[in-house]
């Protein structure tokens, strides 16, 4: 959505996934350790002032939020709300 919406400049993502996992309604590992090894924070994200607004596209366990917010607190991010816009019906 940043992309598009150019909310935040493309090549400045503050959460970039580094490995593609298989969807947890497709059987996939969606638990916390794969999702914290396959998110990384971009270098933009310690010299952010503004606080942030995780947005995830779809949720199933909540886990990839999770994880992306314990990785921008650890890179001083201020995150006001993470917000899922839809939820997996399993």
């Amino acid at each position: 959505m940043s992309k598009k919406y150019t909310i935040v400049n493309g090549a400045n993502n503050l959460l970039r996934r580094t490995a593609s996992i298989q969807p947890a309604h497709k059987g996939g590992d969606r638990g916390m350790s794969n999702h914290m090894g396959t998110l990384s924070t971009s270098s933009f994200a310690n010299n952010l002032a503004n606080p942030v607004i995780l947005l995830d596209d779809v949720t199933t366990t909540g886990n990839s939020l999770r994880a992306g917010i314990l990785k921008l607190q650890r890179a001083n991010v201020k995150i006001v709300a993470a917000i899922a816009l839809g939820k997996t019906v399993i």
